[in-house]
């Protein structure tokens, strides 16, 4: 699994400039921002980001050699933070910048799913 990451890791930082290579691994970085409690420890974050996990893989053996040919389905997380500071209702003046977000969306899903 480990491969599986690095290898979407460098294909996201390599092919989408905006994000300045800011893609990591998820392990909670977003949702410690939330957290109230002093034991809490925050990471810093830069955005636009994104953040990848791979929670499980599930695997079902096929036989072959020695019954150790196996398939296995993995699940992928792929998280794209943008920190929205513009104004996007209607008569904001900015309201394109919710087109332009989710163009970033769109590029990413774009990419992933080639």
């Amino acid at each position: 699994m480990e491969t599986l990451f690095n290898q979407i890791q460098q294909l996201v930082a390599d092919k989408i400039e905006w994000l300045d290579r800011n893609v990591d691994e998820d392990y909670g970085q977003l949702e410690m921002l939330y957290r109230d409690d002093e034991d809490s420890d925050t990471y810093p974050l830069t955005f636009p980001l994104v953040l990848i996990d791979i929670p499980e893989t599930s695997w079902t053996t096929m036989g072959g050699a020695f019954s150790k040919v196996q398939s296995g389905t993995v699940t992928v997380n792929v998280k794209l933070a943008i920190d929205c500071y513009d104004d996007t209702h209607f008569t904001s003046g900015t309201a394109d910048k919710a087109q332009e977000r989710a163009d970033k969306v769109h590029e990413l899903h774009s990419l992933l799913q080639g």
